[in-house]
């Protein structure tokens, strides 16, 4: 059971309590308002029972991951390109994002060749992770004392400091820019690209190099969505409680 669903569970929970009080309220009941409320009364326990059980059982999605092993290299005029579809498949609900984090395994020479896109596919939602700076000759990855680059984890986070192209412009072609968490390119925030989506649908990460002598490699990749939604669970039983304290008093 999704959120809406969720919300029109509580909705008829509601009218119907309130219905039922606004009759016992009545200074002079008719025989067939009085029926109408027994019949509300009998109803209102059931229902609250199964937004309880919906509760229990609910598939929250506050914070989801999905990950591909998609392996490869990419270079001019050869892009990478890798796709996650999220449906309800996954078992997780289609709640709105308010927040989004972009985790990639890879490693490039001479980061500005590179340009990193995530394009959410179903409303063109697309934000750059790293935007080509052609000046940047600094590295992604690590090469361990050695000559050849290994793929390093970078996540992409509105949690970062800087965006790539800042952390690399101090150094030169032989800096290595650190794994960790970064800024998408400029400094722009997930929460304002995707926040209100849905999280269903197909999410493609998009590897470019604008320029020859060089390659990179990518060795899988990860999408993490925060939903900006209470937990259904928690929804329906603060619903089934606070029905549970209205009838309560009014008896």
């Amino acid at each position: 059971m999704n959120i809406w669903e969720l919300l029109s569970l509580w909705s008829t929970i509601a009218h119907t309590a309130f219905l039922a009080i606004a009759v016992h309220d009545a200074d002079n009941p008719t025989r067939n308002q009085m029926a109408r409320l027994d019949t509300m009364k009998r109803k209102i326990p059931f229902i609250c029972a199964l937004a309880f059980a919906t509760a229990l059982n609910a598939v929250a999605s506050a914070d989801y991951t999905e990950a591909s092993t998609d392996a490869g290299t990419w270079d001019t005029g050869a892009p990478f390109s890798s796709s996650i579809v999220i449906d309800a498949g996954d078992g997780v609900a289609n709640e709105f994002i308010s927040d989004l984090t972009v985790t990639v395994n890879m490693e490039h020479s001479w980061v500005g060749d590179v340009t990193a896109t995530l394009t959410h596919q179903e409303t063109g939602a697309t934000i750059d992770l790293i935007g080509a700076a052609l000046s940047d000759s600094s590295n992604l990855g690590s090469d361990s004392g050695g000559d050849t680059l290994s793929p390093a984890l970078y996540t992409f986070s509105d949690a970062g400091v800087e965006d790539i192209a800042t952390a690399s412009a101090a150094g030169d072609s032989s800096y290595e820019i650190p794994a960790g968490t970064y800024l998408a390119d400029g400094g722009v925030s997930f929460a304002t690209i995707f926040g209100g989506d849905g999280i269903y649908g197909t999410w493609i990460l998009d590897l470019s190099d604008s320029a020859g002598g060089d390659d990179g490699n990518i060795d899988g990749w990860s999408v993490s969505f925060t939903s900006a939604i209470p937990e259904p669970g928690s929804l329906t039983l603060l619903g089934f409680l606070g029905v549970a304290a209205v009838i309560r008093r009014r008896r």
